[in-house]
């Protein structure tokens, strides 16, 4: 007769870790300014050209 060995049970858990930080990563990173010196507001936006391909499927 085999003898049959059982694996042993480890219920599962959760674990957290609470990581506090000063300031935000990208605070720093860019500058936001929606007025020009003369406070006046501006919008600016990228036009991309159409792309007109054929996709084979």
């Amino acid at each position: 007769m085999k003898k049959v060995t059982k694996l042993v049970y480890v219920s599962p858990s959760i674990d957290m870790a609470i990581i506090s930080i000063e300031g935000s990563i990208a605070a720093g990173s860019a500058q936001v300014r929606p007025v020009n010196p003369n406070q006046q507001a501006s919008d600016e936006w990228d036009v991309q050209p159409d792309v007109d391909r054929t996709y084979t499927w």
